[in-house]
């Protein structure tokens, strides 16, 4: 009787992963295959990372595909230098957010802008593989109001509509996305229970660089 009493709360527990998992593998293959949304919108949000992504944010922009741009994170210098480099065409402005550390700090960070601003419809840059993990933050970060958030995938990283067409390549990248989605939700977690940033991102603490080196796989 008390083995069962024990075991009980175990098999909940993995059922709750199991489902949350499926949940997640449903998501991210839908992210990934979807088609980007090229369409007019009321700013145009990057997540910094490589810089085909402040390219592509800045292509659109300047196209004429919204008035505002968010390039998360960047400071007034590093703005004036993608200025330079990307051109200004003098029809949109700049939406500062130069805090951001995380992927998941770039998500709350956006969502305080969207919501400053009255933003309804933005266009969410990033590459491929990391667009499941950005739009689900900050879908997650916007739960309470409404606006559409479409995805644009930075050019050349688009994933086949059939799992069996990945490349080893991208099905590294995704594996280490999908754990890096849990540490994005174990951060949102800590900031709801502190109230505030940590002066120092996650991945800088010890035991976060230990887990990162054992789960994560090194891609080529």
């Amino acid at each position: 009787m008390a083995l069962t009493k024990v075991l009980t709360p175990f098999r909940i527990l993995i059922a709750v992963i199991c489902m949350a998992l499926s949940l997640e593998i449903v998501c991210y293959h839908t992210l990934l295959t979807r088609e980007s949304s090229l369409t007019s919108a009321d700013a145009v949000v990057v997540f910094h990372g490589a810089k085909e992504r402040v390219e592509e944010g800045y292509r659109l922009v300047n196209g004429g595909d919204a008035p505002l741009l968010v390039v998360s994170p960047a400071t007034d210098k590093t703005r004036e230098r993608y200025d330079a480099v990307y051109g200004h065409t003098g029809r949109w402005e700049h939406l500062v957010e130069a805090r951001a550390t995380t992927t998941f700090q770039n998500a709350l960070l956006t969502a305080r802008l969207v919501r400053e601003h009255g933003l309804k419809k933005i266009l969410l840059v990033t590459d491929g593989c990391h667009m499941p993990r950005s739009y689900l933050l900050l879908r997650m970060m916007l739960m309470d109001y409404k606006v559409e958030i479409l995805p644009v995938r930075t050019p050349g990283t688009a994933y086949a509509g059939f799992p069996f067409e990945w490349t080893s390549r991208q099905w590294k990248k995704i594996y280490n996305e999908s754990v890096e989605f849990w540490g994005s939700l174990t951060e949102m977690v800590m900031y709801k229970v502190r109230g505030d940033l940590p002066e120092k991102g996650l991945k800088d603490r010890g035991w976060v660089q230990f887990l990162r080196g054992v789960l994560l796989v090194e891609v080529d």
